[in-house]
């Protein structure tokens, strides 16, 4: 993982961008040491550093509980969207400058499909009130056009006393999960806040990504098109592997059910 400074001498256009405003921001925090100390560490360990000091300061909640914007929030904020553009490198790898070369693995399911086709095909009204726990988790394998096989399953996305019914798309070939900014927005949850509040997927308490984020070429760092995860909820190996899943696709139903000793009985 490469430090701060590292990523601010390799990094050109939008990624870089966002990081000299994420230390630009830092002027009147920090002082000139902290600056530099900063600078050798790498993305993740300065934003659980921030986020720590920004937990700590009295004004770093509302009295009803809802996170404040403190100072750092503006330090924090191109932080985190620069780690959201680094953590889908991850998932699906530098984008192309060659569209015809990209493998489009979910091209066929958009974000507006979400509360039309696919909540037709699920019978579940796409962000509907849901019981914050489900067991068995039930989902469809989804024909496409361009892939044979798409597993999607709806599971309730619960924070702040809220539960929302969010359509996933399973990727086996993701490490991470990520929801969209319209749960987000359906809980009450500014995105700020959901790295230092409770958020449960089934109720399993998960550290997850937002996926509403673009891909930056490598060229010079133009912007390029979305990347193919924007406004759409991705359910990664984490999930999987933390709530010990296990997953049956009865292809002749084309219905699939996932289990695990970590889902409770819907409350």
């Amino acid at each position: 993982m490469p430090t701060l400074e590292e990523i601010l001498s390799q990094t050109e256009g939008p990624r870089r961008e966002l990081l000299e405003q994420a230390l630009a921001a830092t002027t009147d925090l920090l002082s000139r040491d902290e600056r530099q100390s900063l600078l050798k560490q790498t993305l993740d360990e300065t934003i659980a550093d921030l986020r720590k000091r920004r937990d700590s300061l009295p004004d770093s909640r509302h009295a009803t509980g809802a996170g404040a914007f403190t100072q750092l929030d503006n330090v924090l904020l191109p932080l985190m969207k620069l780690q959201r553009c680094l953590d889908m490198d991850d998932v699906l790898g530098p984008y192309p400058s060659d569209q015809d070369a990209f493998d489009e693995l979910i091209s066929d399911v958009k974000p507006e499909d979400l509360p039309r086709r696919i909540s037709e095909a699920l019978q579940i009204i796409y962000l509907d009130q849901m019981e914050t726990r489900a067991n068995p988790v039930n989902g469809i394998v989804f024909n496409t056009r361009d892939v044979k096989l798409c597993v999607l399953v709806t599971l309730p996305v619960s924070a702040r006393g809220r539960s929302v019914a969010a359509h996933f798309i399973l990727d086996t070939g993701a490490p991470r999960t990520y929801i969209a900014l319209s749960v987000l927005e359906a809980l009450e949850l500014p995105e700020i806040s959901m790295y230092s509040e409770a958020v449960r997927l089934n109720g399993v308490k998960m550290t997850m990504g937002v996926s509403d984020t673009e891909k930056v070429s490598h060229d010079g760092g133009r912007t390029m098109q979305p990347s193919l995860y924007v406004g759409l909820n991705i359910l990664g190996m984490d999930f999987l592997d933390s709530a010990e899943v296990k997953l049956e696709i009865d292809m002749q139903t084309m219905r699939v059910a996932m289990t695990s000793p970590r889902f409770p009985g819907t409350n």
